[in-house]
């Protein structure tokens, strides 16, 4: 569960729902609140964790024929790489 600010209120995001289902500009929007909301280097260590573990999990079964496992690795890395741009993720230990 991620939880952020918004310009009204909170929001809290299932991130395996979200991330999976979201658009590019839905996930860049997230993130974007997210930054805004300072959030500490354990949870963007968190959210990276949490992301390289699915592109892991995708990759082995992508590994097994999958062809929606090869859309989510790319998708996930996608990710991946908005968070270490948006949110300054890169912490250098991956």
């Amino acid at each position: 569960m991620v939880e952020f600010n918004i310009p009204h209120g909170k929001m809290r995001i299932h991130a395996e729902g979200f991330f999976r289902d979201a658009g590019r500009m839905q996930i860049q929007r997230m993130l974007k609140y997210l930054s805004l909301s300072r959030p500490d280097e354990g949870q963007v260590r968190e959210i990276r964790g949490w992301l390289e573990e699915q592109i892991r999990r995708e990759k082995t079964e992508e590994a097994r024929g999958s062809k929606a496992s090869c859309k989510l690795v790319e998708k996930y890395g996608c990710i991946l790489g908005y968070v270490d741009k948006i949110l300054g993720g890169n912490d250098g230990g991956s």
